[in-house]
């Protein structure tokens, strides 16, 4: 099957098009059959998920704070 260039993609989560977020990240997923797929999340939805973590488990969303200051804070090469 070939790949079209032109089609735009979407984040599988919220269907918004990759023109109308400001990043759109993508990964491979996987489903509940064992199947891979490519599976893509905008910034919009990462924070939508981001503050239901930040209200129903503080400990791991800080733990991801720190973890993101410590790898932004690195002395660059």
């Amino acid at each position: 099957m070939a790949s079209d260039s032109s089609a735009t993609l979407i984040c599988s989560a919220c269907g918004k098009p990759q023109g109308e977020v400001r990043k759109l990240i993508v990964g491979v997923g996987v489903d509940h059959k064992g199947g891979k797929h490519e599976c893509r999340l905008c910034n919009d939805c990462i924070g939508t998920f981001m503050l239901v973590m930040a209200t129903e488990d503080r400990e791991w969303f800080d733990k991801q704070v720190e973890e993101v200051r410590a790898f932004t804070q690195r002395p660059s090469p």
